[in-house]
Order: structure tokens, then C-alpha cells, then sequence
């Protein structure tokens, strides 16, 4: 399992900020996960060949809460679960600690971003 983003499972982009649904792959900055139009975040539909759905945006690591779900890679598709503790890390160097329901915990970058259901 793993909070890295693949977009394998990526369906469709949407910009709320320009109002645009089914932007294509070249309307997308890929290093933000922004619109190229107008900058805001996008919502990315994501689904899995078992069926599951999620509707993200993704955002570093840092600006997640307690309390927010989270979607992640597992071996065949995609899980969500709820964020358990998020914070400062306490590994030597600048790392970011997420715990998340039927994940477990890990230390990533704070600026790695990861799918945030919305």
C-alpha cells in the first residue's frame, strides 16, 4: 500500500475554479495538481476495476487533518480511510507523520501529495 500518487486510476479532471469538467491530461499541471487555465485545484475522479470511486483533490501532506479521508494505493485498487494523527514527524530530517485508518502510519514529505477525498 501506498500514499504515492499514480494516476492509474485517474477518470476525469474538473476545475471548479473555470467551471470545466472533463479537462484533458494537458490541462492539468501534474507537479500541483492545478488547472493550467485559471490555477485552482483540480477534483480528480478515481476509480478502480473492483468498482470503487472517490472524487479527490490532492494536497501536500502538511495540510491534512485528523479527521480527513484519505484515498490510497493497495495492491489491486484503490482504499479510503480516515486520518488518525497527522504532524510533524519525529525521524531525523523533514518528514511528515500520517496515520490512517486500515493503512498504518509512515513518514512521508509534507509537501507529497496525497488524495484527499472531497
Amino acid at each position: 500500500m501506498s500514499f504515492r500518487i499514480a494516476d492509474l486510476y485517474d477518470q476525469s479532471y474538473s476545475c471548479a475554479g473555470c467551471a470545466t469538467s472533463g479537462l484533458d491530461r494537458s490541462a492539468v499541471n501534474a507537479s500541483t495538481w492545478t488547472c493550467l487555465t485559471c490555477g485552482e485545484r483540480l477534483w480528480i475522479a478515481m476509480s478502480d476495476p473492483a468498482g470503487n470511486s472517490y472524487l479527490v483533490e490532492r494536497l501536500p501532506a502538511k495540510v491534512l487533518v485528523v479527521g480527513d479521508q484519505v484515498v490510497y494505493q493497495k495492491p489491486r485498487g484503490l482504499e479510503a480511510g480516515e486520518v488518525r494523527a497527522s504532524g510533524p514527524g519525529k525521524r531525523k530530517g523533514n518528514w511528515w507523520f500520517l496515520a490512517v485508518e486500515r493503512f498504518g502510519s509512515d513518514h512521508v514529505e509534507p509537501e507529497r501529495y496525497i488524495n484527499r477525498a472531497v
